[in-house]
This record gives structure tokens, sequence and C-alpha cells, in this order.
């Protein structure tokens, strides 16, 4: 069974080594074989910020990366108290999708409800509703891997507001805002390990090519992974292309590319927690909105 191949150009080199034949093999016998059975296990806590009673409901998705963040299992748990022991097995799986889901880079998303006597909430509640994500390491953007243990917290309102974020109280309010976070992939930071700092520009692009808005950025710190945000004039179905810049200790300046969703694979903005990356390396400056593929 060949290694998927992604079907975002960004999330191909989540992957620092592609698994091996044998490690292929292996996970088709865990999981049809039911060796072992777990994909992911841990305990979830609510950050000590945020004040949520216990006894609502849970939600678990394992994510594919690059499937455009469709789940290819999801739990629901009831009356949940904190902190909470989760398990996610081979028996869990929903749909077609089977274990090729797992040779692909996943990660997964928690939500966390509290039911009000006035009103059941939703994704894009203003309130109520608390996300956290579990990676292979702390921070994004480390993908899981089969059978690994992970505690995680429950660390951010599931609004326009990221819990814990920079963003100004006008940003917050908006509804109109895209926001999320913009790093560099695996493979681009050991080609870079001599760079001090990356400048470039954000662009959102609707999908016949065209500039929407942008926003520009720096990175001083290649390891971290930087806010970012753009209040939209109106809504856009399209994509997200990134440029950027850097001097190398020579004096040689590089062109890196990189994006979220292209022409053919759109998204609908605004949207919020949008993962972007950096991951490649030109000889020369590309415009804003080019498509990756080009």
């Amino acid at each position: 069974m060949p290694l998927s191949i992604a079907k975002e150009m960004i999330t191909q080199d989540f992957i620092s080594a592609p698994l091996s034949l044998h490690q292929k093999k292996q996970i088709e016998e865990w999981v049809t074989g039911k060796k072992i059975d777990t994909i992911v296990s841990g305990t979830i806590n609510l950050h000590p910020n945020i004040k949520l009673p216990p006894g609502g409901e849970l939600h678990l998705r394992l994510v594919n990366i690059s499937s455009i963040y469709r789940p290819f299992i999801f739990k629901r748990l009831y009356n949940v108290q904190f902190p909470y022991k989760y398990q996610i097995t081979t028996s869990d799986f929903v749909g077609g999708i089977g274990p090729q889901a797992l040779f692909e880079p996943y990660y997964l998303e928690a939500f966390y409800y509290r039911y009000r006597a006035d009103k059941t909430p939703r994704y894009d509640d203003s309130e109520g509703v608390v996300g956290g994500e579990a990676w292979g390491n702390p921070g994004r953007p480390y993908p899981l891997s089969f059978g690994q243990n992970r505690d995680f917290q429950l660390n951010f309102w599931w609004t326009p507001e990221l819990f814990g974020s920079r963003f100004s109280p006008s940003i917050k309010s908006s509804p109109s805002l895209t926001s999320g976070w913009l790093y560099l992939s695996n493979v681009l930071k050991e080609k870079l390990d001599n760079v001090q700092q990356i400048e470039g520009s954000i662009y959102v692009c609707d999908k016949k090519l065209q500039l929407v808005k942008s926003t520009s950025f720096k990175i001083a710190d290649l390891n971290k992974p930087i806010e970012w945000h753009i209040d939209l004039p109106n809504t856009v179905t399209g994509f997200i292309s990134v440029t950027a810049t850097a001097k190398t200790p020579d004096g040689k300046t590089v062109y890196l590319r990189g994006g979220r969703a292209s022409p053919k694979v759109v998204i609908n903005l605004p949207a919020v927690s949008l993962k972007i990356v950096l991951t490649t390396i030109s000889n020369k400056a590309a415009p804003a909105c080019t498509p990756r593929d080009s």
C-alpha cells in the first residue's frame, strides 16, 4: 500500500521521514488483526483560566491534515468530567477511509460544550464552547503517530477570539476575521538553519487568482509559529498564498513560498485557526496569488 500523496502540497513536509514498507505493513497488521487497537489515548484537562462546569458534551475528531481538515474518526461523549481519560481505537473508524488514513499526517481536535437551558451551543457560539488540539509533540505542526499517548488541554474559546491570543479588542469582535498560524516546514527549517529572519506577506485570493486582501509578517524565530490575522471586506471562496524572503549570511536573498488550499481545492473565508506553511525555496520572487503548483 503506497504512502498517500497529500492533496495539499503544504502538508507533504509534515512527515520528516516517510513510513517504511515494514512500518506500513505493521500498521495494516495491527489494524486488521487488532494486535494493537489504540490509535491515540491520554488525558484532557481544561486550562485553569477557562471556567466551564463539568457534565457537558465532548467531541473528539481525528483529522487528516492533507484532507482539508476532514475527520476520519468522530466521537461524541456525554456528561464529561475533567480530567477526562480518552481513547480512540481502530473500531472508531467512520466511513470507508480505513487504515490508509493513518499513513497521512493527522492530529486530534477536541471541543467541549456545556448545555444551557436557553439554547444548545454550536461551534460558532459566542460563548460556552472551548477547544484544544493534540499533536505529536507539544504545539503545531508535528503529526501524531499510531499508538501514541498524548495529554493536552482545552485552551481556546471556539470563536473568532483565540484564547490567549494577541488580537486587539477590535479584531476579537470582528465577524469578518480570518486568522491562524504560520510556520516553516521541517524540511525548510533545515535548509534555512543559517537564516536569522524571514519577512513576507500573506495573501487571501479568490479562485480566479485575484487578490482580496493581504497582511505582512516577520519571523524572528524559525522554530516558533506566528499568529496572523486579516479582516476581510467580504466572504471569499478561494485560497491563501504566502511569499517571503530571507538573507543568508553571505548576503544572498532566498525566496520562499507556501500557502493553504489552491484554486483547485478552495476554502470558504472568513475562518479562524487556519494553519499555513512555508515549504518551498525558489530562485525568484513569486507574485501574489500564484498557485503553488505553477
